[in-house]
């Protein structure tokens, strides 16, 4: 996890300074209860600009896709492109 606050970057929660941390996890939820916000958890890259009372936050996560493919054939012909388009996939 990369988190840069006002433009300066920490590789972690915990090396945010003390002074920024009451105000990002108060607007953030922390739903398994660490103390650290699910924002800043897990993968990608956080930005976090601090401008008086004004907290903007934007995250980038890593998404892992996967992708299938279903071949269809009755008696050996290949009827895919049929079959797709009557369930319409």
């Amino acid at each position: 996890m990369e988190i840069v606050v006002n433009g300066q970057p920490y590789a972690e929660w915990s090396g945010i300074p003390e002074e920024h941390r009451p105000r990002l996890s108060s607007s953030q939820t922390d739903s398994d209860g660490s103390g650290v916000p699910d924002v800043f958890e897990g993968e990608g890259k956080v930005d976090v600009t601090i401008d008086g009372n004004n907290v903007s936050i934007s995250a980038a996560r890593s998404v892992r896709t996967s992708t299938s493919s279903t071949a269809v054939s009755v008696g050996g012909y290949d009827v895919t492109g049929w079959f797709k388009r009557l369930f319409k996939r």
